[in-house]
């Protein structure tokens, strides 16, 4: 087990996902996503083959996000 940290750059305020793909590499599990020092409620990782979809509350500004993603 481990934790994939990734920090999403200016996410604009009415983002509410976003997804990230790998080329030859399978995705696996469904992943709960602790988010850093942004509190909001309702965030996980669903997995889709090749991608991952992170979704997660709209924001009220643009800022940057930290994503906390355990991996088994």
């Amino acid at each position: 087990a481990g934790v994939m940290r990734f920090v999403v750059k200016n996410v604009p305020e009415n983002a509410t996902k976003f997804v990230f793909t790998t080329t030859n590499n399978i995705l696996t599990g469904n992943y709960t996503v602790n988010e850093g020092q942004i509190k909001q409620d309702g965030k996980n990782a669903v997995n889709n083959n090749n991608s991952v979809t992170i979704t997660f509350d709209a924001l009220s500004e643009t800022q940057d996000m930290t994503f906390y993603v355990p991996i088994l």
